[in-house]
């Protein structure tokens, strides 16, 4: 299942090709809310793993495994910057609530 904003282009692309899609709000990165929807979503589908492809995704997905410890969650890092040094974006890569980082690389 695919879970996104609404109205958003990925939204469209998966009804479009028939692939199962949730719409749902998120309202950034401290979007505990969200995080607690997804985790919701993936017990009732049996889901056990969370794949965020964006940092705010990545927050989010962090989010929605404290309500669901058993989830596991990758994220990616789709840019060739460092993480910012922020102590949440510190945080979000290097907690143990990660189970897995897909970057780009040469």
């Amino acid at each position: 299942m695919v879970v996104a904003p609404p109205g958003c282009p990925l939204a469209e692309y998966c009804r479009e090709n028939r692939l199962r899609v949730t719409e749902l709000p998120m309202a950034g990165e401290l979007d505990l809310l969200a995080g607690f929807r997804i985790a919701k979503l993936a017990a009732r589908g049996e889901y056990n793993i969370l794949h965020a492809h964006s940092a705010h995704a990545h927050s989010t997905a962090l989010w929605a495994r404290l309500f669901r410890r058993r989830m596991k969650v990758v994220g990616s890092r789709r840019v060739e910057f460092p993480p910012g040094r922020s102590p949440f974006s510190r945080f979000k890569y290097t907690t143990s609530m990660l189970d897995r980082t897909v970057c780009v690389s040469r």
